[in-house]
């Protein structure tokens, strides 16, 4: 009977190593991935346009490692970001936004790409009403079994009328 463990237990072992299954089983992994990334950026994009600053926190990497890439600038660290999206709250508010061409890549069991186009409307604090389109991308680790922001980098142009 021990042999037939030892086996088993061999052939379910070789049978993982083998390159076509460990990439079966990697593709199989994918939409979940996928369905966790967008649930993550959907939760991040929310909190942002209701300018609920401590859920953004919480949804990003802890510590200094965290990026912020936006229009040729970077801010480094949460702390950073935070000061930065706290203080950028008081000069507007979303009146309607959209994501467009949205693309997820995953780079591994830990790791993907959340990448998208936007559409938004925003008024300013002066009274303006302005629309603005850009790309958002982020990057998402899995750290504790949560997906987090490790990376965020926008790039905004005026809305052609």
């Amino acid at each position: 009977m021990r042999s037939v463990n030892i086996a088993a237990s061999t052939v379910a072992v070789l049978s993982a190593c083998t390159p076509g299954n460990s990439v079966e089983r990697g593709e199989a992994a994918l939409p979940a991935i996928r369905a966790a990334v967008e649930a993550s950026f959907d939760t991040l994009s929310k909190a942002i346009v209701a300018h609920d600053w401590d859920r953004v926190e919480s949804l990003l990497a802890d510590g200094d490692d965290v990026t912020l890439a936006m229009d040729g600038q970077i801010v480094l660290g949460r702390d950073a970001i935070m000061a930065g999206f706290r203080a950028d709250s008081s000069i507007l508010k979303y009146l309607d936004y959209r994501w467009e061409n949205t693309r997820i890549r995953v780079l591994g069991p830990t790791a993907a790409i959340h990448a998208t186009g936007f559409w938004e409307r925003v008024a300013m604090r002066s009274g303006d009403t302005v629309e603005i389109r850009g790309t958002f991308t982020n990057g998402f680790q899995q750290i504790n079994g949560r997906w987090e922001v490790v990376h965020m980098a926008a790039s905004h142009t005026p809305a052609v009328p």
